[in-house]
C-alpha cells in the first residue's frame, strides 16, 4: 500500500514532503474508514482498488496543503511532527466515496463485506440527519436523548469526522427505529 500510494502521489508532481504526505494520506485513509481498510485484500492483489487510489489522488494535494501551512512559517518536516498537525489533517472536510467504504472489511473476520451498521451511518449525510432531527421533534417519535443524537449526528457527518463505535450502534439504532416508525426512508437520500 505505501510503495503504491508514494507512486501515486509522485505521479500528481506536487513537489517536497512526498515522504510526509504519503504517510499522512495512509493515516488519514485507516483514520476515515475506522481502521477498516482491506489490507488482506491489498496485500493479495498486490493493488490498490481504482476507487482507493481516486482517494489517494483527491487526499494528497489537500494533505501537503495543510503540510506546507506551518505555523509560523516553521519547518515543515518539524510540523509534520507535531499531534497538532494531525488533528487539523484531521479536521479537515473529507469523507471516503460509499464505493470505497464498500469495500471495507469487518473488523474480526477479515471479511470483505462490510458492517452494514457503518454503511447505514457512515454514508448518510448530515442534511439526512437534520431531516431525521426536524421530523422527529415535529412528530415526537424519538426519545429526547435519541433528537440530541441525531442533532449530533449532523455535527458529525458536516466535520466529515468518522462516528465511534459507540456512536455508530446508537446511530443504527436510531436510523432502524426512525424507518420502522414511518420516517420515509426516501428522506435519507
Amino acid at each position: 500500500m505505501f510503495r503504491r500510494t508514494e507512486r501515486l502521489v509522485s505521479s500528481l508532481q506536487l513537489g517536497g514532503y512526498r515522504a510526509n504526505v504519503v504517510a499522512y494520506v495512509i493515516s488519514l485513509l485507516s483514520e476515515r474508514s475506522r481502521r477498516h481498510l482491506d489490507l488482506e485484500s491489498i496485500w493479495r492483489h498486490q493493488r490498490l482498488s481504482a476507487e482507493l487510489g481516486a482517494a489517494v489522488l483527491d487526499l494528497a494535494p489537500r494533505v501537503r496543503s495543510i503540510l506546507l501551512d506551518a505555523p509560523g512559517h516553521g519547518n515543515v518536516t518539524e510540523w509534520a511532527k507535531k499531534p497538532a498537525c494531525w488533528e487539523r489533517v484531521l479536521g479537515m472536510s473529507s469523507q471516503l466515496p460509499d464505493v470505497v467504504m464498500a469495500q471495507l472489511a469487518s473488523p474480526g473476520n477479515g471479511s470483505k463485506e462490510p458492517e452494514a451498521a457503518a454503511i447505514n451511518v457512515v454514508g448518510l449525510s448530515a442534511e439526512a440527519w437534520a431531516r431525521l432531527a426536524e421530523w422527529a421533534e415535529l412528530t415526537g417519535h424519538l426519545s429526547p436523548f435519541d433528537r440530541r443524537t441525531a442533532g449530533g449526528m449532523i455535527t458529525l457527518m458536516r466535520s466529515a469526522a468518522m462516528p465511534t463505535d459507540k456512536q455508530n450502534e446508537v446511530a443504527t439504532r436510531i436510523y432502524e427505529s426512525a424507518v420502522a416508525t414511518a420516517f420515509p426512508e426516501e428522506q435519507w437520500a
